[in-house]
């Protein structure tokens, strides 16, 4: 069938559905926000409920903007935030619990217990991934350890887990299919990025029954087909043709198909860099990971995810707002008094790659009397910069294959910041290139969709058409700017102690 791909995206702070023509143009788009649910300090959770009535809710409005019919619509390709945990009766389609959403950090003590038990050198070479405490592993074994019932009902074979888009997929499909692709399942430490499948030690480390987990397929396959009622139509299935992570998607959108490829998406995710068919090993300041898996061949990638969705730029808005829009937020920067010397350490849940430490916390330093709200907006864009080069620099100097000229596309929130892609740009000394389309997550879920009916264009043709919407060349940084990062460096330090 020849017709539009809805894209949905699944993500930490909101959930959007995205409609593309034939030819790629996204036709409209639909978003909401989350309402997460803070039943304690540390403790993130949602309703399972209300993800799924989101995604619906997002993707009729989405489809009626496009004036598209739902039966029209020739696949679905879902990006996710990966992690959290869904845990619920197989039978009767109802969650045990709330969802366990990233972020969370419950399990933080068991966490550290099995750090000081050394296993954590087991987990960071089965997974490429570290322990943490919001790990879906961890997360789960909570669940059936505190939920009264769970671990028997678990073992009788009666309980499905899933992270957010194995819930999502089941209840989309009516609970016909309970699967994942190899990117939402190299997350949960429990599966083997080697081996490409459940690992046997890990689910006896974490005591989690397999008959519990999904099944594994590629990112661009046929996960069933979704009810076109749902979505506003009548009779027929629309199908499902494709799962993967958001920060995969991302790359994908893109077109970072090549070994050495980055991304990033500044003020909702990471960075990632397409290592090819090499899993390189890290020490855990960044994590090794499946970039895709297509027609049984998978490629991986260095990332550094964002521990926290909530960007420095958010927190001066939202909390102590300060200005609106990036735009206006940048505005405000370039007020800011040339001496000024604030640094602004983002880690409000623990600081992230390449110093990874859960509990970190935010600092601002070097604050005088003569500090005013241009002078933090401006530390606050500089921290985006200075932790993305800090980044990079860890990923080459796990992998000396790594291309030290290539470009860094961005897109994400922070991506209208022309300020802020200059200073990366000058920083790292490569182009940085920003996509026509702001964010590529959907694009990326969208290209595998397509791909996988044999509708849109494969890897080389897609990224041969791809240009970006703006190109930001390295122009040497300042003599300042080179010494606020040195003082920036020295202030991730302090928070670390």
């Amino acid at each position: 069938m020849n017709g539009p791909i809805l894209a949905i995206e699944q993500r930490a702070t909101f959930t959007r559905a995205t409609v593309f023509s034939p030819d790629r143009r996204a036709l409209a788009s639909a978003r909401d926000q989350h309402r997460p649910i803070f039943p304690a300090p540390g403790e993130v959770e949602r309703e399972p409920s209300e993800i799924v009535e989101e995604v619906l809710a997002t993707c009729r409005a989405a489809l009626v903007r496009a004036r598209t019919d739902p039966e029209k619509i020739a696949a679905i390709g879902i990006a996710s935030q990966r992690g959290g945990a869904v845990l619920w009766d197989r039978e009767s389609g109802r969650p045990l619990h709330r969802a366990i959403t990233p972020g969370d950090r419950r399990t933080g003590e068991r966490s550290h217990a099995l750090e000081r038990a050394g296993v954590a050198r087991l987990v960071l070479e089965r997974t490429g991934q570290r322990l943490d405490a919001s790990a879906p592993a961890l997360l789960l074994a909570w669940l059936l350890d505190n939920v009264e019932g769970a671990r028997p009902l678990a073992e009788d074979g009666r309980l499905a887990f899933g992270t957010l888009d194995s819930f999502l997929l089941w209840r989309l499909t009516d609970g016909r299919v309970h699967a994942t692709d190899a990117t939402n399942a190299a997350a949960t430490l429990l599966y083997n990025i080697h081996q490409r499948g459940w690992d046997g030690d890990l689910l006896r480390l974490f005591d989690v029954p397999e008959s519990l987990l999904p099944a594994v397929f590629d990112s661009a396959n046929y996960f069933g087909g979704a009810d076109a009622a749902r979505f506003g139509g009548g009779a027929g299935l629309v199908p499902i043709h494709a799962l993967v992570g958001d920060a995969q998607a991302s790359l994908i959108g893109k077109a970072g198909f090549a070994p050495g490829a980055l991304g990033a998406a500044l003020g909702d995710g990471g960075l990632i860099l397409n290592t090819g068919a090499e899993a390189v090993a890290t020490d855990g300041s960044v994590t090794t990971t499946i970039a895709s898996q297509r027609d049984g061949k998978a490629a991986y990638a260095l990332e550094a995810a964002a521990p926290s969705a909530t960007s420095p730029l958010d927190w001066l808005r939202d909390r102590l707002g300060i200005a609106g829009s990036v735009p206006e937020l940048e505005a405000l920067a370039q007020s800011a008094r040339p001496e000024a010397s604030v640094d602004f350490v983002p880690a409000f849940a623990g600081l992230g790659s390449p110093w990874p430490d859960p509990d970190a916390r935010a600092a601002i330093l070097g604050m005088t009397a003569d500090t005013g709200r241009a002078e933090l907006v401006q530390a606050a864009f500089e921290a985006v910069a200075f932790q993305t080069l800090a980044t990079i620099g860890a990923m080459h100097a796990a992998w000396d294959e790594a291309p030290a000229d290539g470009p860094l596309r961005i897109d994400g929130p922070l991506a209208e910041s022309g300020m802020t892609l200059r200073l990366i740009a000058g920083l790292l000394d490569r182009p940085v290139e920003r996509p026509t389309s702001r964010d590529a997550t959907a694009l990326g879920a969208a290209w595998l969709a397509g791909r996988a009916i044999d509708q849109w264009p494969d890897a080389e043709a897609f990224a041969a058409e791809w240009k970006p919407g703006a190109v930001f060349e390295p122009s040497p940084p300042d003599a300042r700017t080179a010494d606020r990062y040195g003082r920036w460096l020295e202030a991730v330090d302090r928070v670390r102690r």
